[in-house]
């Protein structure tokens, strides 16, 4: 999953990168899972003598069929890039990338903060899409999640938290330049009535209870299209559609939440069990999450890109919503989670855990370069002074990644020293910043004309980076 390994030895099952690589000293070979059933179930896995992919929990129903699909992908030198990007390619991930998220504080952020400080969050920050979290009222002392959030829409109070924030962010961007939305969850819902009332959609573990996210009351359940409580959660996407007006739509942990499977016996995928290693004897059925809600994943998510923009919280664990070519961050608690990226649109959101100021968002955005990924704003008490390297990010259509930059059809973005062009002779503007995350003028980039081709000429110090900003007159290359 593009994570190194340095003992040579190890495992991953990670549907957004399932890939596995490994290098002589001349050259390199991978491979990627394609389907929608490998990516769910497989494991990638490293021993000192080979790599592999393999599915540890199909089962076939006697006289079906089942094709499994997988890429081996050779490269001419031990370059783990080199394999990312042939994949990319292959895989047709290099789609135009134009949404900027934040996230919107609280009430103060429309009750409180005046006009200009308000506009200056979002211009500073150059987001053009605010999403708002779901904090307008509780449910019996309970965050909203679900179906909930229906509920307290009901009391006048709570809807005017969201419609008040849309009105603002309307006015003050009257061009539609910001887009407003409503954060969206369709897996965990608090509300007590639905333990019964949703009895044959709950997620169930293997010891045969209801699973819950975190705290007890938040339980888990499985959408589809055939079941009640898809049908209901989906309701909450044309409520925030019609009802709350939003401009856009934001899907948290759209692929699954908290873990892969369900054994609700109702919920048999018809293809996952879990299965002894040494009698291959199916100890257990059992669903996968992805797999059960895929139809009603896909249905939902199409009808959403039809009407707004919206963005995702992960990389597709399937090829099949891989081919709607939505646009995705990942958390970043740890900032190696951007090898979840890597194979599809390389966007890391801010660190939840360590960004207190302007400056720690900085420094994530500089070590999410050492991942070719671009960065999405998280923390919302990050009330920045100025402009930072995100001004210049996007719109953004990948060509190549590489450790410490990213070169896109737009713009190159880098956090280290080197020659960079696009291989014509297109012109470029050059933005160098600090490691405030400031923009300086006391660093110059020179411009190098060989053989018809231009290039940027970064020399920078250790926490810096730049932003090339083609000229967008110029031919597009290749």
């Amino acid at each position: 999953s593009c994570l190194r390994i340095p003992q040579g030895q190890g495992s991953k099952s990670e549907p957004e990168n399932p890939s596995v690589f490994a290098t002589t000293a001349k050259s390199g070979i991978g491979m990627v899972a394609l389907n929608d059933i490998f990516r769910v179930h497989g494991n990638q896995i490293a021993t000192p003598d080979a790599i592999s992919l393999s599915d540890q929990s199909f089962v076939l129903k006697a006289g079906g069929e089942y094709t499994a699909e997988w890429a081996v992908i050779p490269v001419d030198k031990p370059d783990l890039w080199a394999f990312v990007n042939a994949a990319r390619r292959m895989t047709d991930v290099n789609f135009t990338m134009k949404t900027l998220s934040a996230f919107l504080a609280h009430g103060e952020s429309t009750y409180v903060w005046s006009e200009d400080m308000l506009r200056n969050f979002v211009t500073r920050k150059s987001a053009n899409v605010i999403s708002k979290s779901l904090y307008g009222g509780t449910w019996k002392g309970r965050l909203p999640q679900g179906l909930a959030f229906h509920e307290v829409l009901k009391n006048p109070k709570s809807l005017a938290y969201y419609t008040d924030a849309r009105d603002r962010i309307n006015k003050l961007f009257p061009d539609g330049s910001v887009k407003f939305s409503v954060y969206y969850h369709c897996f965990i819902d608090v509300m007590d009535e639905s333990l019964e009332k949703y009895k044959d959609c709950r997620r169930i573990d293997a010891a045969g209870n209801h699973m819950a996210y975190s705290l007890e009351y938040l339980k888990l359940y499985v959408p589809t299209l055939e079941n009640d409580f898809g049908k209901e959660i989906g309701k909450g996407i044309d409520i925030r559609l019609d009802d709350l007006g939003v401009t856009a739509f934001y899907w948290d942990e759209y692929n699954q939440s908290r873990g892969a499977y369900t054994y609700a016996t109702n919920m048999w995928d018809g293809c996952s069990a879990d299965i002894d290693p040494g009698t291959y004897k199916i100890s257990r059925l059992k669903g996968a999450v992805h797999l059960l809600s895929l139809p009603w994943l896909k249905y939902q998510i199409e009808r959403i890109t039809k009407r707004v923009p919206a963005y995702f919280n992960g990389a597709p664990f399937s090829r099949t919503l891989a081919n709607l070519k939505i646009e995705c961050f990942t958390e970043t608690g740890s900032i190696n989670n951007c090898h979840r990226m890597v194979l599809y649109t390389p966007v890391a959101l801010g660190d939840h855990i360590t960004e207190k100021s302007e400056e720690d968002a900085y420094k994530v955005m500089v070590n999410a370069l050492n991942w070719g990924c671009l960065y999405a704003w998280y923390a919302t008490s990050v009330i920045p002074t100025h402009k930072t390297l995100t001004e210049y990010m996007f719109p953004a259509t990948p060509i190549e990644l590489h450790e410490g930059y990213i070169i896109c059809k737009e713009r190159i973005l880098t956090n280290r020293s080197g020659l960079f062009g696009w291989g014509d002779a297109s012109d470029f503007e050059a933005h160098v910043y600090d490691r405030d995350g400031r923009e300086t003028d006391e660093i110059k980039v020179a411009k190098i004309k060989r053989e018809g081709k231009t290039f940027a000429e970064v020399r920078i110090p250790e926490g810096y980076s730049v932003a090339i900003v083609r000229d967008q007159t110029a031919p597009v290359a290749k």
